[in-house]
């Protein structure tokens, strides 16, 4: 998802150091206070994950997904709850998946819904 503010995203986020992020979405809330914030932590995440710019990073990428995911982010929930599905980045735990691919259904998430249908990370639901 590109929203304009850097269309170089993965250079903005791969200079990012730990006080750096703070600064980045603190700037990123001022400019755009309502769902910007999420928007940013999710992208934090999918550069964790991926290793966009930064060293890949599960955990990382658990934590902002996490907190994006905890704002309604529906993909974000999506992306939780898949890693923990599979363990990745955090312990594997399928109740606490299920119910974060839930919540990203219930958003409108149709890939959530297929993950839920078919299961993820060998979790039976």
């Amino acid at each position: 998802m590109q929203y304009g503010l850097f269309p170089q995203r993965r250079n903005v986020v791969g200079s990012l150091h730990d006080d750096e992020e703070a600064s980045y979405l603190k700037e990123f809330r001022r400019r755009f206070p309502n769902d910007a914030v999420c928007v940013a932590e999710q992208t934090l995440g999918q550069a964790y994950l991926d290793g966009w710019g930064v060293a890949k990073d599960d955990t990382q990428a658990a934590q902002w997904y996490r907190k994006a995911a905890q704002q309604g982010l529906p993909r974000a929930a999506r992306f939780i709850g898949l890693l923990t599905a599979f363990g990745q980045g955090v312990e594997k735990d399928c109740a606490v998946a299920k119910n974060w691919l839930a919540d990203a259904k219930a958003g409108g998430d149709t890939e959530a819904a297929n993950y839920l249908a078919s299961g993820a990370g060998g979790c039976k639901w």
